[in-house]
This record gives structure tokens, C-alpha cells and sequence, in this order.
């Protein structure tokens, strides 16, 4: 799946993920400098996070929230 999170609007707008990155220092994601400068740990725990469901359900989340997303098409699909 790929998720452009690219302002720091639509990084507040994905809530159906946030809310599940608990674990995570928020402060050091507020701003999308911080999220540059962190960008393997938040790459890390979206990745582990976006693994516990399908890409179905994950595009029906972020959709509702107006956050770019979509599947990544193979040959196969």
C-alpha cells in the first residue's frame, strides 16, 4: 500500500493510524521536518502497524479521512 503523507495537515488527518501509535513520541512527528528527521522509527511503526490488517480495510480508513492512499498494483492484479 502506499500512504503519501506529505503537510502536516494530512499527517493530522490519519487518524485511523495514529491512534494506534501509541508507543510513539508524538512530539517528534508534529512537523513534517520532524518527521524527515525521524523518518525510519515512524517508517518502522507504520509498517508493523499497516501488517495487522489488509490493504482493503486500511484504504477504507484513510479514504474517510482524505489522506492519499492506494494499492500497490502488481502484474497480477
Amino acid at each position: 500500500m502506499m500512504l503519501v503523507v506529505g503537510n502536516d495537515s494530512q499527517f493530522a488527518g490519519h487518524a485511523p493510524l495514529s491512534r494506534h501509535l501509541n508507543s510513539l513520541p508524538i512530539q517528534n512527528f508534529l512537523k513534517n521536518n520532524d518527521r524527515v528527521a525521524n523518518g525510519k522509527e515512524i517508517m518502522a511503526s507504520f509498517a508493523d502497524l499497516l501488517s495487522k490488517n489488509t490493504v482493503a480495510h486500511w484504504l477504507h480508513e484513510l479514504e474517510k479521512t482524505g489522506v492519499p492512499c492506494g494499492p500497490v498494483k502488481t502484474f497480477t492484479r
